[in-house]
């Protein structure tokens, strides 16, 4: 018996190797075959993770960094995949 081929995407499938091909594909302007449904709702979540940092931080009194410092905070840095 054949099977249907699977709807499942590589996202959905395995998020490293997306992660992986997605780089790629950033790196080599390959605009052509990105996944651009999963790779903006990942750029979403990244943005709102990175806002609720920054509102955080003012709500706790601490110093209140920067948006940038707060991207650049190790524990808030994705590692790099190359």
């Amino acid at each position: 018996m054949i099977s249907a081929p699977s709807s499942i995407s590589l996202y959905e499938q395995d998020y490293v190797e997306w992660l992986d091909v997605t780089l790629g594909q950033l790196q080599n302007r390959d605009v052509k075959h990105l996944d651009w449904t999963n790779l903006m709702e990942e750029v979403e979540a990244l943005g709102s993770e990175q806002r609720h940092k920054v509102e955080s931080y003012q709500r706790t009194g601490s110093k209140t960094p920067s948006f940038r410092t707060a991207l650049n905070e190790p524990s808030t840095r994705v590692a790099s995949l190359g």
